[in-house]
């Protein structure tokens, strides 16, 4: 329901006669004693133009509708013909109506249909009047009168829209605060709380028997947004996350909906823009605190400055070793033993040898093929990196040792990194 401001320009008061501007404030308010009436019609063929949509609606909104289409209707008619108290002008319904239909989720398209059919619902009251059938209003009059309706509506428009759009802002404000608060209580490990959890659920739109993911993210440039290429590409193939800011790390909550992991993992691959390691949850939310914990350690493991996802289930010998950093330390140190305090070549050449060797089960041929190098060359280095060692290929807790020093080396386990080449 449409009224005028004093600043609409078509009923300037410098421009409408005073005679013409109370001939038009009287026609207004001789339509008063009908504003129910007019309201009440509007309602029903609201109801009836957009029937699909209030059939789905609760009872309670539809006679909130009733209700506040009479509220607009009358305040309307009394801001036009100049009988508004100051507070109880139109501008203040369409404000409130704005912030309330915000709230309840009605969608800003169908507040603006309703009131684009208010104002020609009561224009042809209008009419009716000038054609004599209520009360005779002259043609000037009813020309000056369509003038300030048309002008109202666009006032009206952009003031519920405004209202409107400003409360959605809030409420998705407090929406991201609670989430934010949900998934920090998740990460505290309250999602075993069957309160919390019940909370947890409704806040983050997870079903009961749904299997998540967590992920972890470690952004190493910080030229770029931490997780906005993961949450992109999640958005692209349908599935939901939230997301929390955890010191260094950006932590993630993915919702499979009984889609299996490995695509989407896979296709979070293909945009990755740091360090990440996902983890899945085997107790839903109850295990979301362990999952984290795993895909933390996972993507700390991972060497700096790479870019990829990874499944915490590939890890899992570098998740124990990011344990123990003290213990990780001291078995490389054991473990290679005078190997490496060599010169950075030859150290760089026995690492790259023995890390093809234990790819290949301890095959020098298959070794010297990856290598492109002499078989008999392999032999060589090998009996250089087991006297270094003390240690032998051929004795399967040698052989165990030996790979996690070369996975250690990897991550940087002693305090440098090992050649990119390097690798059990």
């Amino acid at each position: 329901m449409a009224a005028p401001t004093e600043s609409s320009p078509s009923t300037s008061r410098h421009e409408i006669p005073a005679a013409q501007r109370e001939a038009i404030r009287r026609a207004w308010a001789s339509m008063l004693d009908d504003a129910e009436i007019i309201a009440d019609a509007i309602t029903l063929e609201l109801f009836g133009r957009d029937e699909a949509y209030y059939q789905q609606v609760t009872s309670e909104l539809r006679e909130e509708v009733r209700t506040s289409t009479r509220r607009h209707v009358r305040a309307g008619l009394l801001t036009m013909a100049g009988l508004a108290a100051p507070d109880d002008r139109a501008i203040h319904v369409w404000r409130e109506t704005g912030r309330r239909r915000a709230q309840q989720g009605v969608p800003l398209e169908q507040v603006l249909n309703a009131y684009s059919y208010g104002a020609r619902a009561l224009w042809e009251t209008v009419l009716l009047q000038g054609s004599g059938t209520v009360r005779e209003v002259s043609a000037e009059t009813l020309i000056l009168m369509g003038q300030q309706l048309w002008s109202a509506l666009d006032v009206q428009n952009a003031t519920a829209c405004e209202s409107y759009r400003r409360e959605e802002a809030l409420l998705q404000r407090r929406d991201l605060q609670r989430q934010l608060t949900v998934l920090d209580g998740l990460v505290q490990g309250r999602g075993s709380e069957p309160d919390f959890a019940s909370e947890a659920r409704q806040v983050l739109s997870v079903g009961i028997d749904e299997d998540l993911l967590a992920i972890s993210c470690i952004n190493d440039d910080e030229a770029d947004q931490p997780t906005r290429w993961a949450e992109e590409r999640l958005e692209q193939i349908g599935v939901q996350s939230h997301w929390l800011q955890l010191g260094a790390q950006t932590v993630g909550l993915i919702d499979l909906a009984g889609r299996d992991p490995a695509p989407v993992i896979d296709h979070l691959q293909v945009a990755a823009r740091g360090r990440a390691a996902v983890a899945l949850c085997s107790d839903g939310l109850k295990g979301f605190a362990v999952a984290r914990q795993l895909a933390s350690r996972a993507a700390s493991s991972l060497p700096r400055g790479s870019r990829e996802v990874v499944d915490v289930r590939d890890r899992l010998p570098e998740i124990l070793l990011t344990g123990s950093p003290e213990a990780t330390v001291l078995l490389v140190q054991e473990t290679l033993g005078r190997l490496n305090q060599q010169s950075d070549s030859t150290r760089q050449m026995l690492l790259e040898t023995l890390g093809a060797l234990l790819r290949h089960g301890g095959s020098p041929t298959h070794a010297a093929q990856e290598l492109f190098c002499h078989r008999n060359t392999v032999i060589y280095r090998l009996k250089q990196i087991e006297n270094l060692t003390g240690r032998s290929l051929t004795q399967p807790r040698d052989r165990l040792m030996l790979s996690l020093a070369i996975i250690a080396l990897r991550a940087g386990g002693d305090g440098e990194s090992a050649p990119s080449s390097v690798g059990a």
